[in-house]
């Protein structure tokens, strides 16, 4: 997961490819299926648990690189205080 992780942050640093493996051990325990149906803003997806009110595909969200694709874009806009376990 490392690889596809610094795949990319790694333009960031290694700070950031480790704080991103951090959040998503926080928030899906590294899970490519994880589903939270509570989280108010649409549920949440997948590895890096993204927020149904960004509008990409639930189902392409449980791709690992989809995910991270989509994470990578969260947090150019957002940075890591998107996510709550950060």
């Amino acid at each position: 997961m490392l690889s596809l992780i610094d795949h990319y942050f790694g333009d960031l640093g290694d700070d950031a490819v480790m704080t991103m493996y951090g959040i998503i051990q926080a928030e899906s325990a590294g899970d490519t299926a994880a589903y939270n149906p509570q989280d108010p803003y649409g549920g949440s997806y997948g590895l890096a648990q993204i927020n149904g009110v960004h509008g990409y595909d639930p189902d392409a969200l449980q791709d690992p690189a989809s995910n991270l694709q989509a994470a990578r874009a969260v947090y150019d806009k957002q940075g890591f205080q998107a996510w709550s376990t950060y």
